[in-house]
């Protein structure tokens, strides 16, 4: 779902803040240094990578010395796919492909490691009626119709001494699908746990099939205990089962289960998001449910967890950017390694093991250049004086998203003179709010890092001289011109005529309406939308979802540099348009009410219910889906405002800014370069528009290329390239027009408004503006109190 729904209250506001800013090495432990060589010790990466063909690896499980993973290849001839396991001892370069003793009607759902050390996986078996029946069985049957016509008659003797095993055939025959064309769809399944060999050979199986009597049950972990009692997960429960298939029970739990995992010791557990956040519980086969909750393993409520079994402690688990052991009954986990510090990029982290020589072996997969790539990194802890120097680049924000760790990663691989060290801060805390002041008070208080980002937040540091102008670095980079990039964008990041921070992807935080309603316009003054508004029936909403807390906070972002200059000091929150700000957010509700019954919002906007949807547009795709949803032709009117363009940009990424005090400016430039090389920019998966010309343009073509395929006549038809949509309504995505990308174009040439969003100044308004919205207070008396407060903020961190 697109679009903003604000409502008031410290929580909610913490919570706008943290989307906004998501919008937008060295050893392991440790505090940053001047060089490698000064840490006490570093986990240095050797990297092998798995040549797997075209395949993607699946299930990729780690027992002793040897990694095992299931591939699929797609067999023309029967036109199924089959699956194959591979071996990868560690030391060697190429994984040895074994078949499975499997059918070509079998798949394998799910594969991992058995107590014992073993493989073990959940295989289905589809069967079918006779003329549907898989080749190899075909000729069982024939084998089976040249019976002597004594077996045949003796067989048919025997049909009134066996009237349920006629009845149960007679069942299953009467559940049969006819073929569909040339695809036979099958009469059933049978699910078996089977325990392989290492050679592909299936050494035992239990049929669980009793477990699928719901046809819609998807597997999604498997584990046994050392008693040979089977765990299936599926996506709010476990079944439970003896080593013979026998269902013992089930436990169910309210919310998805995000993991499975056994212990050293064979204790199963899952993971699953509780009302405390994230939960570990151990199945108890005693209470035949979940035992009480492991809160000490816990070490952030919403971090991203993956846990394996331990070696030498209980278990292993990754949270985040960091790798942990623990021990059950121990008060905190260990800290093992910074992933980041490791050069191991953790968004791709498929599974990781800790090897008995004490290595730390770290598998992960990629995609590159549309190919799947598995790579093995082993991880050694040396002493820092071990290990090559470098000289180290602190870089602090509050949270490394995944496009920026990638970048921090690739450049700490490949650079010789430099490292890259990230402080994200809110793994110090898990109060947005705390760990933003600390973030500041640290910048502001002497202990400044080489690189910020500093999205929402810029002319805040750039006027205590914080921030190095980047214009002089990219004037005289060798490979990048200025004029290679969109120059609006540069100047929405520019102060004074100094670029101060650069972002290597931008979105357009805008609101759209109909343009029968509002005419052909870029911006509209708070004037008139207040005259519009005053005008409307009763039954029709200016904004989707709007109420004073947001037409607050998108009016202060806008005009930001309205109400304050940084440079002098000077507010102006006690002035006629603020004063017409307030007056014009007093129109909506405090809150939006969800209970009310509404037709879906495409109705609401092509009936007039609705006029306006604030949103952002981030790529073509967008564009075009809100395009079909109003049905005619749209308008970016964007937010009030006296301005050309009422619509603003932010970066869905970092923001990167460079220290002015930093004694590593040339290496802090080779990296922010990183972002906005030709290569970074053309990339195809980056979120956003890209800031290159040649790169955008690259996107325009793109997205007007036709994708066709061809139909059973031999035709090409245009096919759709993805679909889009907003609450209940999708569109299907096709080519794009010129008409629409020149609209995008016109669009994205307006706007040179930069995101700026104050968390204390927000806080504020919010609080203090409350009065008036509750009629307390008139909003001339609030207003000059919100003055108050806000100038002696600006003055305290200028």
């Amino acid at each position: 779902m697109k679009g903003v729904n604000n409502c008031r209250g410290k929580r909610i506001r913490a919570a706008a803040a943290m989307f906004f800013a998501c919008l937008y090495l060295a050893g392991c432990g440790g505090s940053a240094e001047n060089t490698t060589a000064q840490k006490e010790f570093v986990y240095v990466p050797e990297y092998q990578e798995v040549n797997n063909g075209e395949n993607n690896a699946e299930s990729i499980t780690v027992i002793g010395d040897t990694i095992y993973y299931l591939g699929t290849e797609y067999d023309d001839k029967t036109q199924k796919s089959k699956s194959y396991l591979y071996e990868l001892k560690l030391g060697t370069e190429e994984p040895v492909k074994k078949p499975l003793d499997l059918s070509v009607d079998s798949s394998i759902s799910r594969m991992s490691a058995d107590a014992e050390g073993g493989l073990q996986a959940l295989v289905v078996t589809y069967l079918y009626d006779e003329e549907g029946m898989p080749q190899e069985e075909v000729a069982d049957a024939e084998a089976a119709e040249g019976e002597s016509e004594e077996d045949s008659n003796a067989a048919a003797s025997d049909t009134d001494e066996n009237t349920e095993d006629s009845e149960a055939v007679s069942a299953t025959e009467s559940a049969t699908t006819a073929p569909i064309g040339d695809y036979q769809v099958p009469v059933s399944q049978k699910a078996e746990v089977c325990k392989f060999s290492v050679d592909g050979t299936v050494i035992s199986s239990v049929d669980v099939s009793s477990v699928f009597e719901d046809e819609n049950t998807y597997i999604q972990y498997l584990e046994t205990d050392k008693a040979g009692n089977i765990y299936l997960a599926y996506d709010q429960g476990v079944f439970v089962l003896d080593k013979d298939g026998k269902e013992l029970f089930t436990v169910e739990v309210e919310n998805w289960i995000n993991n499975m995992f056994s212990t050293k010791d064979g204790t199963v557990m899952i993971v699953y998001y509780g009302q405390t956040g994230t939960e570990v519980h151990p199945i108890d086969l005693a209470k035949e449910g979940l035992g009480d909750a492991q809160n000490n393993i816990t070490t952030s409520p919403y971090s991203n967890y993956v846990f394996t079994k331990g070696v030498q402690d209980d278990l292993l688990f990754s949270s985040g950017n960091f790798l942990y052991s623990y021990n059950i009954g121990d008060e905190a986990p260990k800290e093992i390694l910074n992933w980041v510090d490791c050069d191991i990029n953790s968004n791709d982290l498929i599974s990781f093991a800790m090897l008995e020589d004490g290595r730390v072996l770290a598998v992960t997969s990629y995609w590159t250049d549309d190919a799947n790539t598995i790579e093995l990194a082993f991880l050694t802890k040396k002493k820092g004086s071990e290990v090559p120097e470098k000289k180290i680049i602190t870089y602090s924000t509050m949270f490394l998203n995944y496009d920026t760790r990638k970048l921090v990663i690739d450049f700490n691989k490949k650079n010789q003179e430099y490292r890259v060290e990230v402080k994200e801060y809110m793994y110090e805390t898990e109060d947005y709010e705390a760990a933003l002041t600390q973030m500041k008070s640290d910048i502001v208080g002497g202990n400044m890092p080489d690189i910020i980002d500093i999205s929402g937040t810029m002319q805040q540091y750039a006027s205590k001289g914080l921030l190095e102008d980047l214009y002089p670095y990219l004037d005289s980079d060798p490979e990048l011109k200025r004029d290679d990039y969109l120059p609006n964008i540069l100047k929405a990041y520019e102060l004074d005529g100094k670029l101060y921070s650069i972002s290597p992807f931008f979105v357009i935080n805008t609101v759209m309406a109909k343009t029968s309603t509002v005419g052909e316009r870029t911006s509209i003054t708070l004037d008139e939308l207040m005259n519009m508004a005053n005008e409307l029936p009763d039954n029709v909403e200016l904004y989707d979802a709007g109420t004073k807390s947001m037409a607050l906070i998108y009016n202060i972002m806008m005009n930001i540099d309205q109400y304050v200059d940084w440079n002098t000091g000077e507010c102006k929150f006690n002035g006629e348009d603020f004063i017409k700000t307030l007056e014009f957010a007093n129109y909506f509700d405090l809150e939006y009410d969800y209970s009310k019954e509404r037709e879906p919002i495409v109705q609401r906007l092509q009936s007039g219910e609705v006029l306006m949807v604030n949103t952002y547009i981030s790529g073509m795709t967008d564009y075009q889906m809100y395009e079909a949803m109003f049905g005619e032709p749209v308008s970016f009117i964007g937010y009030p405002t006296n301005k050309d363009s009422g619509s603003f940009i932010s970066g869905p990424g970092a923001s990167l800014a460079m220290s002015s005090k930093s004694k590593n400016k040339d290496g802090v430039w080779q990296f922010i370069r990183t972002m906005i090389t030709k290569e970074a920019q053309e990339q195809k998966n980056g979120f956003g528009f890209p800031i290159m010309k040649s790169a955008l343009e690259k996107r325009f073509e793109d997205a007007m290329t036709k994708e066709y395929y061809e139909d059973a006549n031999g035709n090409q038809v245009e096919q759709m390239k993805t679909s889009s949509g907003y609450e209940d309504f999708s569109a299907d995505i096709y080519a794009a027009t010129q008409e629409q990308v020149d609209t995008v174009k016109g669009l994205i040439e307006s706007v040179d408004s930069l995101f700026q969003y104050n968390e204390q100044i927000i806080a504020i308004v919010d609080e203090e503006s409350a009065p008036f919205f509750e009629g307390q207070k008139t909003a001339k008396e609030v207003a000059d109190i919100i003055q108050s407060r806000v100038q002696i903020y600006v003055n305290e961190n200028r």
